[in-house]
Formats: C-alpha cells, sequence, structure tokens
C-alpha cells in the first residue's frame, strides 16, 4: 500500500510536497504564477496519465516559498 502523498518515480517511492501548504507559503504574484503552472502540469497529467511533472513541479516550488 502506498502512503497518500506518496507517488512512484522509478524504482523509488517519492513523497510528493503539499500543494496548499506551498501555496499558502507564496506572496503576491507568486500565487498567480504557482497556481498557472499548478494546473498545467495537473492538465498535462490528465491527458498523459503520468504525474512525473505535478511531482516535479511541487519539488521546485517550495525553494521559492
Amino acid at each position: 500500500m502506498v502512503p497518500a502523498h506518496a507517488a512512484f518515480h522509478g524504482s523509488r517511492s517519492v513523497t510528493a510536497p503539499s500543494s496548499r501548504e506551498t501555496r499558502e507559503a507564496l506572496t503576491g504574484e507568486e500565487i498567480g504564477h504557482f497556481d498557472c503552472e499548478y494546473r498545467q502540469a495537473m492538465a498535462d497529467a490528465a491527458e498523459s496519465l503520468d504525474l512525473s511533472g505535478v511531482l516535479t513541479m511541487l519539488e521546485r516550488w517550495p525553494r521559492f516559498a
């Protein structure tokens, strides 16, 4: 069984940061940029059935938050 916020990336398990927590740490224009990028990553994932782009995006944003 896979934990709620984990996904498989290759052969290892990766824990994705919470999009809600990341968004709450942002301010001003950052929120709009995050929302736009997150929506695009989710749309791409829905089309490809691959969450790796979403995970990569969420891993990158906490560095800015």
